[in-house]
């Protein structure tokens, strides 16, 4: 009997250590799995718009970088603090017990391993205030870079969407070709948004994680504390026309020719009336497809003439009443992509520090990707609709 059960208790033991071995193993496996398959994902040499992501996906994996090792140190930390304390209360490794250790060693290890390796480096306060500033300078500028890329990955997709719808139009393609393109779009949609939350939820705990060991170390009692009005600010984003008149101060031109006047700017516009050559024309702003197009006074209208026709220096009037109308090339008639700019339209505060900058790039960022994600959704969702 007492043979048997230490040869219980040695297997117990044995299979104990064991099952602590995994989780060793496992645990350490995180370190290296965190951001693989990153690039093998979201690479996709067939897709036009793939290189666009890759700013996207260089964003992920630096700011991944030093959470990671924080993180998986933690997580291992904890992951075998759970291993242990459930094989010695109940004789075996408990999975949950280890899961929740590493999910708790994780969260601390990223925010304190950051603070605490700065503080190992430097020599002085001064020293750890600057190297901190320093990274907060540094992921400022890649928020931005980040921010450039998001624009551009959905001004892809938008103009991808439109041109489509185009075909679809002019008759290129059929209905259920163009429904087949775009649901090729929407799942590349998909992935791209999926990227989005990967690459704004890693560098916003980086950002976080800078602003609170500067606030720390500066003995500030809080992060908001230290951010004063960057912790409050909330960007509204809006969306401009590009083909809306852009207001200009009024300036004085004079017509090239005998040119046409119409009531909007582009040429499938209706003509309201005309200049001859050399006559004098007040010009109050600009408009239409890249704004090629003069918005006019004429008597008590406002017109569009296209801006080639018009002169900054007096023009000699034609000897004869009736010179033919210059041609209006107004090529190409409509924009590729969806005549829509996102834009941040109420001011940032200005930024004092380093971290408030840092803070306040990042909150734009994450404005205008929700809201280009959102617009390309709807752009999609209107195209599958004209499709049928």
């Amino acid at each position: 009997m007492k043979t048997r059960l230490r040869d219980a208790r040695g297997a117990g033991k044995t299979a104990g250590r064991a099952g602590l071995v995994a989780v060793t193993v496992a645990a350490l496996a995180m370190q290296g799995c965190v951001t693989t398959g990153v690039r093998s994902t979201y690479s996709d040499p067939a897709d036009a718009c793939s290189a666009r992501r890759e700013p996207m996906i260089q964003m992920v994996e630096k700011f991944n970088e030093p959470i990671v090792k924080g993180a998986a140190t933690g997580a291992l930390v904890g992951a075998l603090a759970g291993a242990l304390i459930s094989h010695n209360s109940g004789g075996r490794v408990n999975p949950l017990a280890v899961l929740g250790g590493a999910a708790v060693g994780g969260a601390l290890g990223a925010g304190a391993g950051y603070l605490q390796a700065k503080q190992d480096q430097a020599s002085s306060r001064e020293e750890l205030l600057s190297s901190v500033d320093a990274d907060a300078r540094l992921y400022g500028a890649r928020s931005s870079t980040l921010r450039n890329s998001i624009t551009n990955l959905y001004d892809c997709r938008r103009s991808q969407i439109a041109k489509v719808t185009e075909q679809f139009s002019s008759g290129i393609l059929s209905g259920p070709q163009a429904k087949a393109e775009l649901t090729r779009i929407q799942t590349a949609i998909a992935a791209d948004d999926e990227l989005l939350n990967k690459a704004l939820g890693t560098s916003e705990k980086r950002v976080v994680e800078i602003a609170s060991a500067r606030a720390s170390a500066g003995g500030y009692s809080s992060a908001d504390a230290y951010l004063g009005q960057a912790a409050s600010w909330t960007p509204q984003v809006g969306w401009a026309d590009p083909d809306a008149a852009t207001p200009a101060g009024v300036t004085t031109m004079y017509s090239r020719g005998s040119v046409n006047v119409r009531s909007g700017p582009s040429t499938g516009n209706a003509v309201i009336g005309g200049l001859s050559q050399g006559q004098e024309v007040r010009v109050t702003g600009r408009a239409g497809n890249g704004n090629r197009w003069a918005e006019v006074a004429l008597g008590d209208q406002t017109g569009y003439v296209l801006a080639s026709l018009l002169a900054d220096q007096p023009v000699a009037a034609a000897s004869a009443p009736a010179a033919p109308v210059e041609k209006e090339d107004d090529t190409p008639a409509r924009p590729a992509l969806t005549p829509a700019k996102a834009v941040i339209v109420n001011a940032p505060p200005a930024a004092e520090n380093p971290a408030q900058a840092m803070v306040l790039e990042q909150k734009q960022t994450e404005a205008m990707a929700r809201s280009l994600s959102q617009r390309t959704s709807q752009d999609l969702a209107m195209a599958l609709d004209l499709v049928g």
